[in-house]
């Protein structure tokens, strides 16, 4: 099933095509900037590559928990 589309608008100053994490941190910088956005996005939230990728979010949950705690410590390997 597609996932529903919006209208777009005539202009924009910024297209970004792909919501993930690089789009979205994207997004946020040149709205913050003032620029007009569109993202572009073929899925829906939560069903692209993004949501099953924690290494791209946060390092930590990716390495085993050994490994880990030889990098930072017991107490703060089992903290992550």
């Amino acid at each position: 099933m597609d996932p529903p589309s919006a209208a777009l608008p005539e202009s924009c100053d910024v297209a970004i095509v792909g919501a993930g994490i690089t789009g979205a941190l994207l997004a946020d910088r040149f709205a913050r900037a003032g620029r007009s956005i569109v993202v572009l996005e073929r899925h829906a939230p939560t069903e692209g590559s993004t949501a099953v990728s924690t290494a791209l979010l946060q390092y930590e949950l990716d390495v085993e928990l050994v490994e880990l705690a030889t990098m930072l410590g017991e107490a703060r390997a089992v903290r992550a």
